[in-house]
């Protein structure tokens, strides 16, 4: 009798699981795509800070966390004036941004790596953009929803196609506020 007990006791764990497993690795993957949005929009607020003071946008994200020269360059390719350096070691805005963003890399998310560079839009040109690539359809769907609200790969902040690099996987391009505003990849 006390075999059959178990035996229903581990069926009844078996399904408990194989139901639940699936919304808890959904549940996972939709905190990790928030905590990425958190991180763009960050970004996007500080170099919305970045652009109003010093009148450009770099083309690295590490340069709000490292000290720039002028010889770091825009994200219209020309060099970062002595007055954004000047101000990057003003304390009251240094360093622009708390997250850790390596150099060469960018900024680590569960779901991937927000790239170190800032570039010249693909849309709309002299607007500044970030890139995400590798993300897997439920990821780049997720993120999307996360950062505008709405699912949609052509419409909003945040815009999605097949990676050039690998046409399984997404790339994710997000338009910088500043740049609705007024350029700074110029």
């Amino acid at each position: 009798m006390s075999l059959v007990l178990v035996a229903v006791t581990l069926s009844v764990v078996a399904v408990m699981a194989a139901v639940t497993m699936p919304n808890l690795v959904t549940y996972q993957k939709q905190k990790d795509a928030e905590f990425m949005a958190k991180n763009i929009l960050s970004l996007d607020s500080s170099l919305n800070a970045w652009l109003s003071i010093t009148g450009q946008l770099p083309q690295t994200l590490h340069v709000l966390v490292l000290p720039p020269t002028t010889a770091d360059l825009t994200c219209g390719g020309h060099n970062i004036t002595n007055k954004a350096v000047g101000q990057w070691s003003n304390a009251s805005f240094w360093p622009w941004s708390g997250m850790t963003i390596i150099p060469g890399a960018g900024v680590p998310t569960p779901i991937g790596f927000i790239h170190d560079s800032v570039l010249n839009s693909t849309v709309a040109t002299g607007d500044g953009e970030l890139h995400v690539d590798s993300l897997d359809a439920d990821a780049v769907q997720m993120l999307d929803i996360a950062v505008d609200g709405a699912d949609g790969p052509a419409s909003g902040l945040l815009e999605y196609g097949a990676s050039p690099t690998n046409g399984s996987l997404y790339l994710a391009r997000f338009h910088v506020h500043v740049g609705r505003r007024g350029g700074g990849c110029t």
